[in-house]
């Protein structure tokens, strides 16, 4: 998935349904950039940062440093970093295993709807050469902002809220 989806969808989802911890959303959103790291190393992309060792890690270390909510919210945008990867080979239990795990799915055939977890191994996916990112917008990526404009819209007033008060909470 493209980077700006990495960093869109979840910040947006934290701030519609937990408006309380928008600040702290915002102030970590950048961590989900990143699993990304690793693409400066193009024989390890999605092998040694999209792993969930990764988000337990950077969750612990929140939790400890500045508390429970931070925590939180920071293993999550690691977390829905490496799941929306899923759709591409991730190396998910790095470094105890270096099987990539990926999900495909059929949606094009009206009568078969197909979704199955699907191994190769990294030295595999080295050989094939399937392994590469986005710069582009991808049929997700377009699914996603789709769905977030709907969101956006049929939430329209309470957003207009939010932006015009400054309270921590809006119901």
């Amino acid at each position: 998935m493209e980077p700006f989806f990495h960093y869109l969808i979840p910040l947006a989802f934290l701030v519609f349904f937990f408006p309380q911890y928008r600040k702290i959303a915002l102030y970590l959103s950048s961590l989900s950039f990143l699993p990304d790291l690793d693409w400066l190393f193009p024989e390890y992309h999605r092998l040694i940062l999209n792993n969930i060792f990764l988000g337990l890690l950077i969750g612990l270390l929140f939790y400890f440093w500045k508390g429970k909510e931070w925590g939180w919210i920071a293993a999550y945008y690691i977390f829905v970093h490496v799941l929306f990867d899923l759709g591409n080979p991730s190396a998910l239990l790095w470094p105890l295993s270096s099987t990539m795990y990926f999900i495909t799915f059929n949606i094009y055939e009206p009568i078969a709807f197909d979704i199955s977890l699907q191994t190769i191994t990294h030295q595999e996916l080295l050989q094939s050469a399937i392994h590469g990112h986005g710069l582009y917008m991808s049929t997700e990526g377009f699914f996603f902002v789709l769905l977030w404009s709907i969101l956006i819209i049929i939430q329209r007033k309470r957003i207009m809220r939010w932006f015009s008060n400054d309270t921590e909470v809006m119901y």
